[in-house]
C-alpha cells in the first residue's frame, strides 16, 4: 500500500498501524478501534493521521500499560479498564420473587421453579430502597419479574411503591389473579399517576402446545 501526504497533515498507510493492531487484540476499545482505522484504509486506501490522533492514542495506552514495539510476546501489563460513570438509569428490573415460582417451565432461562430457592424473595424494604434510588437517578419505569411475582405475599405494596415513581411493567404467567386480585389491579391501573402493565407470555397458540411446557 503506498504512503500519500497531504496538506492537512498527512496520511498513513497500514503498515504503519500493524504494530498498534498487533499490540491492541489484549484490549476490547483497541481492537474495535484498530478495526475502524482498517475500515477506514480498505475504503480510502489511506488514513489521516489526524484522524487516528483523535480516535484513540495507542501510544499512551501503549506506555502506561508498560508495551513498546520492543516488548516481547506474552510479557503484555493488563491495559486498564475503562470506566463510565452513571449518569442515569431508563429502566430498573426487580427480580421480586427471585427464583421461586408457580411453574417450572422447560424453557425457563434461569429454571424458575416451586422448589427454586437459588435467588431468595427480595424483601419489601429492598424493593422500597430499589425503587428509591431509581427515582434520584432518574428511571422512567420498573419492572418486576421472578420467578413470579405474584407469589410474593407483599407484592401489593410492592406495586404501590412503583407506581408512587413511574410506570411498572409486571412480567406474570397470570395464573394467582383471581378475581380480587384483579380487581385490586384494576383499581391501581384507574387511579395510579403512571401506567401499569401485566405482561404474559404463551409457549402456543393451543392449550396443548402451551401446557406442554
Amino acid at each position: 500500500m503506498k504512503d500519500f501526504e497531504h496538506s492537512h497533515g498527512g496520511y498513513l498507510s497500514s503498515e504503519h498501524v500493524q504494530f498498534f493492531g498487533f499490540r491492541s487484540r489484549y484490549n476490547l476499545v483497541a481492537v474495535i478501534t484498530y478495526l475502524s482505522l482498517l475500515a477506514h484504509i480498505n475504503r480510502y486506501d489511506l488514513l489521516p493521521i489526524s484522524l487516528m490522533k483523535q480516535i484513540l492514542n495507542f501510544e499512551t495506552l501503549l506506555s502506561r500499560a508498560g508495551i513498546s514495539p520492543e516488548t516481547p510476546d506474552g510479557e503484555f501489563s493488563a491495559l486498564p479498564a475503562p470506566e463510565l460513570a452513571l449518569e442515569h438509569l431508563d429502566t430498573l428490573w426487580l427480580q421480586v420473587s427471585g427464583t421461586l415460582c408457580n411453574l417450572a417451565c422447560l424453557h425457563c432461562f434461569i429454571s424458575c421453579g416451586p422448589k427454586n430457592n437459588n435467588h431468595e424473595m427480595m424483601t419489601l424494604e429492598a424493593v422500597q430502597d430499589a425503587i428509591l434510588w431509581g427515582e434520584k437517578n432518574a428511571v422512567k419505569e420498573f419492572y418486576f419479574t421472578g420467578g413470579e411475582p405474584f407469589m410474593h405475599p407483599e407484592i401489593r405494596e410492592m406495586i404501590e411503591a412503583a407506581l408512587r415513581v413511574g410506570p411498572l411493567s409486571i412480567l406474570t404467567n397470570g395464573l394467582l389473579i383471581d378475581d380480587e386480585m384483579a380487581a385490586w389491579l384494576g383499581e391501581a391501573f384507574r387511579t395510579s399517576r403512571y401506567s401499569l402493565d401485566l405482561r404474559f407470555s404463551l409457549g402456543g397458540t393451543t392449550a396443548e402446545e402451551n401446557d406442554a411446557i
